[in-house]
């Protein structure tokens, strides 16, 4: 059985059929990053080129989250409304067979991971009295890693140790405290120091 088009016509004549585009995807051409925002001109399917603006989960006025997009990144995007002249939103982005997938998403397919792009930094700027809390409850722990961080002490509970470089005598410096006195006092422990 072949496709009726002059019955298919018919149907979609019928009031309640919405004829308009809602999404599409393609691929990311350009990026534009400046006090409007950050814009995407995407490549479609079809071939044609849409400016998009990119949606984010966080934001308002002077602060927000921003996941930068790049070049050859495949995305799908909205039409408000199914409008095309409202302009089109930047949704998200998915891996698809040309890019990989992060190693440490592969290895921990459960948990929350964030892996920035090779070079980019991840910055957590708080301001206006506002703090930067890591909470590890019910015996969870907070490891930090990196080639340039000197281990910290294991056997020494609370143990904290950074280095830094002093402005003025430009000599580098190293800072051990113990810390556990504080953070028993915040999960009302009994103090040991």
């Amino acid at each position: 059985m072949g496709l009726d088009a002059q019955r298919a016509g018919a149907a979609l004549g019928f009031p309640g059929i919405d004829p308009r585009s809602w999404t599409a995807h393609g691929v990311v051409t350009k990026v534009v990053v400046d006090t409007t925002g950050h814009l995407v001109e995407v490549e479609l399917d079809d071939g044609n080129r849409e400016m998009a603006k990119a949606a984010t989960p966080y934001g308002g006025d002077g602060y927000g989250a921003h996941f930068p997009y790049a070049v050859d990144d495949w995305v799908a995007i909205m039409y408000v409304g199914g409008d095309h002249g409202l302009g089109a939103v930047v949704v998200g982005m998915a891996w698809d067979g040309g890019q990989a997938v992060p190693t440490d998403v592969l290895e921990h397919p459960t948990d929350v991971v964030i892996v920035v792009r090779p070079g980019a930094t991840c910055r957590v700027i708080v301001a206006g009295g506002g703090d930067v809390v890591i909470d590890a409850r019910d015996n969870g722990r907070i490891l930090l890693g990196s080639p340039d961080l000197d281990p910290l002490h294991t056997g020494h509970s609370g143990v904290v140790q950074g280095e830094g470089i002093d402005p003025f005598s430009g000599l580098t410096y190293a800072a051990l405290t113990n810390a556990s006195t504080r953070v028993q006092a915040l999960k009302g422990l009994p103090s040991t120091g």
